[in-house]
């Protein structure tokens, strides 16, 4: 039978929140150990079929158990710079390309806005950070200036190189 080194990405109902897979998964402590196609998942402390780096030993507390399905060990989230279009930029820009502060996130003064962390609690709506929440072209927020309700922000491109090293293991 054919093993696979991977995650599960499926939600359960009538399950414990430990169970279900929430935004990356970081939380999950389930015990799934087979793919959405059937496949058995590899151990992660085997390296047949598959070789990998993602061990119990290198990574403690991942959570890598048996073959049991675990977030996904695929980017660091970009704490500096941005790459494509910023899905995964964390980091603290708060300003817009034409320098006008941004507003918060949890704020509905002086824009009214459904994109809150209770709306979209997976991606990074903090304080008054730059953030993509809607996949738009790049990076951008809400203002604190009445005329303008959103801009784009300029965050540094972290480069295919840089993003290829964020890369810590492939399925």
């Amino acid at each position: 039978m054919n093993a696979v080194v991977g995650l599960l990405v499926v939600a359960l109902s009538g399950v414990s929140h430990e169970e279900c897979i929430h935004c990356r998964g970081e939380n999950y402590r389930g015990k799934i150990s087979t793919t959405e196609n059937n496949f058995t998942c590899q151990r992660w402390d085997s390296q047949k079929s598959h070789e990998h780096s993602y061990t119990p030993s290198l990574y403690p507390d991942k959570y890598l158990e048996e073959n049991y399905s675990s977030e996904p060990p695929t980017i660091v989230p970009e704490l500096t710079c941005a790459t494509g279009r910023g899905a995964a930029y964390r980091g603290t820009v708060a300003v817009t390309q034409s320098g006008k502060t941004c507003q918060s996130w949890s704020a509905q003064t002086p824009h009214k806005h459904d994109l809150t962390v209770n709306n979209f609690p997976c991606r990074g709506l903090e304080k008054n950070y730059c953030r993509n929440p809607e996949n738009e072209e790049k990076l951008w927020c809400y203002t604190t200036d009445p005329e303008t309700r959103w801009e784009y922000c300029n965050v540094s491109s972290c480069g295919d190189a840089e993003f290829q090293n964020k890369l810590s293991f492939q399925f």
